[in-house]
């Protein structure tokens, strides 16, 4: 387990840190933040977190896209958009 408490200079910043689970993996690493489905891969583990923040951003403006659409929570993990 390790602690994701930023996402770098994405404009965007975490409520609070996350827990996240680093596995070692052939060839490389990945992180996954289990709670949202969320993972990131890389060579190494700061590659991987660096990836991992990357999905977050992603697809916490995917949901922000989505609500100003007028879509609903539904297809998406809770957890992302109260940590953001």
């Amino acid at each position: 387990m390790a602690c994701l408490s930023g996402l770098a200079t994405s404009g965007l910043r975490l409520r609070a840190p996350l827990l996240v689970v680093v596995e070692e993996e052939e060839p490389g690493v990945v992180v996954r933040w289990e709670e949202a489905l969320l993972e990131g891969s890389g060579e190494t583990v700061f590659d991987a977190l660096n990836d991992l923040k990357a999905e977050i951003v992603n697809a916490y403006r995917d949901l922000d896209d989505a609500l100003g659409r007028g879509l609903t929570l539904d297809a998406y993990p809770a957890r992302l958009w109260w940590v953001l």
